[in-house]
């Protein structure tokens, strides 16, 4: 213990000076062992008693707590809710097995054996005999009405015709550009012999010789150029005109506009004749047939089987649904009049009891040992704490601290004061051993 108090005394940081020449402690190791029996033993010893009587209160309580509360508790859920939780499982399942068996042959089984052999079968009849033999059909009638006639008369009567045209337009592309090459040629050696040559002999002749005295004359000159000008224009105008306008007007209005009348009327008629051909071939039938071999018997069947048929079923999926309610309400009723008659007013009475025998002793005994251990714990304190004091003051007082090393930083560092320490730290135990009589001297 007393190494304990050193070691407790060191992590606090408490240092004392060395205790002063000529003072000892063994003539009061005597008064000091007695004081610290008068006060350490006794509230040791009431503090024993204290917890000892903590603990067994404790077990009192909780062996109260088990016989009076976990064991009805216990004994209700083994004896009475499970048994009622088990019974109401199997009811429920026998009742959904019951009404899954009879929703799987009533309502299940007619429904899919309706839908096979009333619905699947004549649909893959209907499309097997009659919807593909007819659509095979169809397609040939298509094939030999439409597709082969146009492929005639696009390979037989529109592609030559196109040829034709393309040969006539380019013979008169041909005829034009020959007309205008040769316009041009005529023209260029028109304009060189009654413009070019004579203006270079003039202008090389006469003009420069002569100067001013020319004027004249170049006048005269620039007036008869401009009369063969007008006069080559003219011959321009008319071998355009009688060369290249009057064919080109003539192939036009002879060769081009009938072929191209004749084509569009040759095209309307066609067009005209396979859209009457598609209507009263192809559209006809098809509408016919739609409308008397699909919605014809679908509405017959509509009309005559399947509502007929879903009304039927319907009346004896609702009395089953109806009679289902019934037997579910019949295998319930015990039960919900063993919960509403039995089991709810047994559990507000057991929970009236149980809560008025806790609020009647448990919470009085609860609060009273509350502030029994209070008010012993606020005792024990006060008494560690006044003990702690009074053994610190005499031991101050009367022994002095003991003799310890001096730190080497602050030799001369004087005396810090005492400490008050809290009332929750432990008391340290006094070593009366070391404050005794030395061996093999005297007191002093």
């Amino acid at each position: 213990m007393a190494q304990e108090w050193e070691r407790n005394r060191e992590r606090r940081g408490e240092r004392y000076a060395p205790a002063p020449p000529g003072g000892g402690g063994g003539c009061l190791a005597g008064p000091v062992r007695w004081v610290v029996l008068v006060l350490v033993v006794p509230v040791r010893a009431v503090w024993d008693v204290l917890v000892a009587a903590a603990k067994g209160l404790g077990a009192g309580l909780l062996w109260l707590g088990e016989r009076l509360v976990a064991a009805p508790a216990v004994w209700l859920c083994r004896q009475v809710l499970a048994p009622v939780g088990r019974g109401a499982v199997w009811s429920l399942r026998a009742a959904g097995a019951a009404v899954a068996w009879v929703w799987r042959r009533l309502v299940v089984a007619p429904v899919v054996w309706g839908w096979r052999w009333l619905v699947a079968a004549p649909a893959a009849w209907l499309y097997s005999y009659l919807l593909t033999p007819l659509g095979h059909g169809l397609r040939r009638l298509l094939h030999a009405l439409v597709v082969a006639p146009a492929t005639a008369l696009h390979r037989y009567v529109l592609r030559p015709v196109g040829t034709a045209v393309t040969w006539v337009c380019r013979a008169v592309v041909g005829l034009v550009a020959a007309g205008a090459r040769a316009t041009g040629a005529g023209g260029r050696w028109l304009a060189y012999t009654l413009v070019v040559a004579p203006v270079s002999w003039t202008y090389r002749r006469v003009l420069t010789p002569a100067g001013h005295g020319t004027v004249w004359t170049l006048r005269r000159t620039g007036r008869g150029i401009a009369a063969g000008a007008r006069g080559a224009a003219a011959g321009a105008a008319w071998m355009w005109r009688w060369t290249v306008a009057a064919p080109a007007v003539w192939v036009h209005g002879h060769v081009l506009a009938p072929v191209g009348r004749g084509t569009v009327r040759l095209l309307r008629a066609a067009g005209a004749g396979l859209a009457w051909t598609w209507r009263r071939l192809v559209v006809a039938p098809v509408a016919w047939g739609w409308r008397w071999l699909v919605v014809a018997p679908v509405s017959l069947l509509w009309s005559y089987v399947l509502k007929p048929l879903g009304l039927g079923l319907l009346w004896p999926a609702r009395g089953l649904v109806t009679v289902a309610v019934l037997v579910l309400r019949a295998l319930l009723a015990p039960f919900v009049l063993l919960w509403r008659h039995v089991l709810a007013p047994a559990w507000a009475v057991a929970g009236r009891f149980t809560r008025r025998l806790w609020n009647a002793t448990a919470r009085p005994a609860g609060r009273a040992v509350r502030d029994g251990w209070r008010a012993a714990r606020d005792a024990v304190a006060a008494a560690r704490a006044t003990a702690r004091r009074t053994r610190l003051e005499l031991r101050s007082a009367l022994v002095g601290a003991p003799r310890g090393p001096v730190p080497e930083t602050a030799p001369h560092t004087p005396e810090p004061p005492a400490r008050v320490l809290p009332a929750d730290l432990p008391a340290p135990a006094a070593d009366l051993a070391k404050h005794g009589p030395r061996r093999g001297g005297r007191h002093r």
